[in-house]
């Protein structure tokens, strides 16, 4: 379920064949960071990972290429190639206003668009759809809801008597 960090440190390799400048290192560097093939493997694999593989306490650590669906080594890099090669990808945030704030601001900012990729909010039944907050995959929703430890989101439904910022983004998000 988890990824090892140190087991992805040779990919720092696979950097050097970037260009050194130029708009695709710009971008790459822009979107993920400094080493942007090491970075982007790693959170997409962590990620695959976290989602798609149960937590087993006793289970001892293996190579990633003992789990099916990573047993061809080939297809996983013309994949993770693809994908690379597919950013920047678009992104919706949406954040629940404090209630204080909820409370203050809903008369004055309710339904406002600040800007093309910036907006405050009520959530309606139309954002609702838009915007579900659960997919049916219990995995996916922890990792997409932050369910868990850390959660943001405790009744698995947007709440309409506050005011929410939403905020698009095109890039790279990594594992939050």
């Amino acid at each position: 379920m988890f990824l090892d960090r140190k087991s992805t440190t040779f990919l720092i390799l696979a950097d050097q064949v970037l260009p050194k400048i130029g708009r695709i290192r710009e971008d790459l560097e822009r979107y993920i960071g400094e080493l942007p093939v090491l970075e982007f493997v790693h959170e997409i694999l962590s990620k695959e990972l976290s989602e798609e593989q149960a937590y087993d306490s006793d289970s001892e650590s293996l190579a990633i290429t003992e789990i099916e669906a990573y047993e061809d080594v080939e297809v996983l890099a013309k994949r993770l190639i693809d994908d690379l090669d597919s950013l920047p990808w678009s992104y919706t945030f949406t954040i629940k206003f404090h209630e204080e704030l909820s409370e203050a601001f809903l008369p004055l900012l309710n339904n406002n668009d600040i800007s093309d990729n910036l907006r405050i909010f009520q959530p309606d039944g139309i954002f609702e759809k838009s915007y579900p907050l659960t997919t049916g995959t219990k995995e996916l929703d922890r990792t997409r809801l932050g369910l868990g430890l850390l959660s943001f989101v405790t009744d698995e439904k947007w709440d309409a008597e506050s005011l929410y910022i939403q905020f698009k983004y095109d890039g790279f998000v990594g594992v939050l």
